[in-house]
């Protein structure tokens, strides 16, 4: 599986959620479907026209396990799957399970090998792929909003980087 960056002035308009009590990723607002997934450990990456459009799933109890995680810089734009996939399938992007690293004074999560890649994106607003020069994926980078309790609808923010708990209701 081959991936590309499409670089732009701007990524997609999406946020990235980790809902603590459900240990879970997703994304707002919903793209609501897919022509086909990815999928990286339990994360699911919904592509559209051939580009990613969100991430969400299951991703763990998030314990600190790492110090000083911040991504190099990078440009916004698209990441492009490249090749043919079947519409409604899911395909894994490795066979095996990658190492995640997670930085709470940062606020960054590191899915995959911490590599020198230099061929990066941000895709959604605080999430980043790095792509190898032969177009193979290495490492997601997402710095999510932490929601404790409730859902993305309703629950408490807490963003790391302030250290602030607040509460929040998103109205639709």
């Amino acid at each position: 599986m081959k991936f590309g960056v499409i670089c732009s002035e701007t990524s997609e308009d999406r946020i990235v959620n980790y809902i603590e009590n459900e240990f879970s990723i997703n994304t707002v607002p919903s793209t609501g479907g897919s022509d086909f997934d990815l999928v990286l450990n339990s994360l699911i990456f919904s592509v559209i026209d051939g580009d990613v459009k969100q991430i969400w799933g299951f991703l763990g109890d998030l314990k600190s396990n790492a110090s000083g995680l911040i991504p190099p810089l990078v440009t916004k734009g698209s990441l492009r799957v490249i090749g043919s996939f079947e519409e409604g399938m899911a395909y894994r992007i490795f066979s095996d399970e990658q190492p995640v690293f997670f930085d709470a004074a940062a606020g960054w999560i590191c899915i995959g090998k911490r590599s020198n890649a230099k061929n990066g994106v941000e895709f959604l607003s605080g999430c980043i792929a790095f792509i190898s020069e032969f177009g193979l994926f290495e490492t997601l980078w997402i710095k999510p909003v932490f929601i404790c309790g409730g859902s993305a609808e309703s629950g408490h923010l807490f963003l790391p980087q302030s250290g602030h708990l607040l509460r929040s209701k998103m109205v639709t």
